[in-house]
């Protein structure tokens, strides 16, 4: 494995994290959805710069299931995005941040339920590793461990 791929892994949970509090921040400064169409179209500008050679070569396949591509752009990252920067307005981003550690369940679920597929080792691995970092969280486990260590 490239070692980029680490750095671009870790990136991606820094933005990942990053996004409820940067929405958080934003709160009553700009509404969701306008903040998803900011994140969305710089992310898309951004891609493309990455990405327009694939773009190109991939085109007739996107122009044939673009209704399709459209669909899952509009439930996945758009309607995602405007419930996560709405639910802001009601609670903490550390509660949103919990909240979004359950995807991966969601996502295991549905494509079982879906596709039957099912999930592997290291996917389960990963999948318990991020339920123990909920439980530490959304626990008052945390604070008493860092009292104990100081």
């Amino acid at each position: 494995m490239h070692r980029s791929a680490y750095l671009l892994l870790v990136l991606t949970t820094l933005f990942w994290g990053g996004n409820a509090i940067a929405g958080k921040l934003a709160i009553g400064h700009i509404s969701p959805m306008a903040l998803t169409t900011g994140r969305w179209a710089l992310s898309f500008l951004v891609l493309l710069a990455f990405g327009w050679s694939y773009l190109k070569a991939d085109w007739p396949v996107i122009r044939k299931h673009w209704l399709l591509l459209f669909a899952l752009g509009i439930s996945g990252f758009t309607l995602f995005n405007v419930a996560l920067y709405t639910a802001l307005t009601l609670t903490t981003a550390i509660n949103v941040s919990i909240e979004q550690a359950g995807m991966p369940m969601l996502i295991f679920l549905m494509n079982f339920l879906f596709f039957r597929q099912r999930a592997s080792w290291g996917q389960m691995v990963g999948l318990c590793l991020t339920l123990l970092g909920v439980i530490l969280t959304a626990s008052d486990v945390l604070p008493v461990l860092s009292t104990s260590i100081s």
